[in-house]
């Protein structure tokens, strides 16, 4: 977890690119049933650092995976990550955002 909370101050600092490794880092770790939340969570973080890069087909695939595992879990992040997805679907240009 701690991994995806640095992905998580990087993304929010500006720094796409050392969110996304970091993310990719949590990921590698976080297995199993128990560790599904923050997988989810890291892949949100993931698909955030992508799409801000110009990677916006990586960051829907991150963002699809990372919808499922809320709706399997009923978290209340899953809205969150579905108007993500579909922003990404409706504005897709495969360019960095600004």
């Amino acid at each position: 977890m701690t991994y995806w909370r640095m992905a998580e101050a990087h993304l929010s600092a500006g720094r796409p690119a050392q969110a996304a490794k970091l993310a990719e880092t949590a990921l590698a770790i976080l297995h199993g049933p128990s560790g599904q939340w923050a997988r989810a969570n890291a892949l949100t973080v993931l698909g955030q650092a992508l799409r801000q890069t110009g990677h916006a087909d990586r960051a829907s695939r991150c963002w699809q995976e990372a919808l499922e595992i809320c709706e399997e879990l009923g978290s209340r992040e899953a809205p969150g990550v579905r108007k993500l997805l579909s922003s990404n679907q409706a504005g897709s240009t495969g360019r960095p955002v600004p």
